[in-house]
């Protein structure tokens, strides 16, 4: 059991509670309270810019909210960091030393020995760039060198921002992979909805700062649309000839049509040529979020 738990509270291992950040007289980060239960994956997922990396630095002690209280097993994060692993989105780096070298340094810091890292070193395919120095390692090569450094201590928490961004799908799953060893209790940020859906235990959607809805994956795909599917049209459709109670959105350059009214689907598939059908994701949902509201 982590510290600071009795066995009432061990559930939450992070707490947060009506957190606020205003930056130019604007929210930044809006009433954001949620908890990431014990062994449990947590996804902040949302588009770039809406806030998850401000909420992952807030966590950290980074920033500091103009309210709000955050709690890392009940403590505060200061208390908890020989516990906790964290990747930020651009991982500090003492450019002119090697990978090995910061390594060794941290190892010194949390009195662990260097060679259980080796088998995170070969995983992660950074044996040949260990000896290199941190400024000519490429962006990808970075993070996995921050994924290293959050691992040193084989910490009990993982604070993830971005943890797989750039990295193809093998890499991704080796990752995932190392992530997930000792029932850890992960919260982490993404853009990436496919990689929520598969790894998330629950999901919190952000956007513009404020939490819209917070789910299992299997619930926010079967219980908000409504449907299972989805038509994309082009923004020339006219969308005035459906039936109104049909739930639309725009996403880029086509509207997302989402129903299973047999009427509705034949008539756009007479309407138009240019009309695709596929499932629903967790994208679909967001963008019902932002513009329905859920209700």
């Amino acid at each position: 059991m982590a510290p600071g738990f009795s066995s009432k509270q061990e559930k939450k291992m992070i707490y947060f509670s009506d957190i606020n950040l205003k930056i130019s007289e604007h929210f930044a980060i809006q009433n954001v309270g949620l908890e990431v239960r014990q062994g449990e994956l947590f996804a902040l997922l949302g588009p770039n810019g809406m806030g998850k990396s401000t909420l992952i630095d807030i966590i950290t002690n980074v920033i500091h909210p103009n309210s709000g209280m955050v709690k890392i097993c009940g403590r505060d994060f200061h208390e908890m960091k020989k516990h906790v692993g964290v990747l930020y989105e651009y991982t500090p780096m003492f450019y002119y030393s090697t990978v090995k070298e910061i390594l060794a340094y941290l190892c010194v810091i949390y009195n662990v020995r260097f060679e259980r890292l080796k088998t995170y070193i070969e995983k992660l395919q950074m044996r040949e760039k260990i000896d290199s120095l941190a400024k000519v390692l490429s962006k990808g090569e970075r993070r996995k060198a921050g994924i290293l450094f959050a691992l040193v201590h084989d910490p009990s928490i993982l604070i993830l921002d971005e943890p797989t961004a750039g990295m193809d799908p093998f890499m991704r799953d080796v990752c995932w992979t190392i992530f997930k060893q000792h029932d850890r209790t992960i919260f982490f940020t993404t853009h990436y909805w496919d990689e929520a859906t598969e790894h998330a235990d629950r999901i919190a959607f952000i956007s513009r700062g404020k939490i819209i809805g917070i789910d299992t994956p299997s619930s926010f795909l079967s219980n908000y649309l409504n449907c299972q599917q989805k038509i994309s049209v082009p923004l020339t459709f006219d969308l005035s000839t459906i039936d109104h109670s049909v739930l639309y959105v725009l996403n880029d350059d086509k509207y997302l049509i989402y129903t299973q009214n047999e009427e509705a689907i034949s008539h756009i598939q007479k309407s138009t040529d240019s009309y695709s059908i596929s499932s629903i994701d967790l994208k679909d949902v967001y963008l019902y979020l932002t513009k329905y509201g859920g209700d």
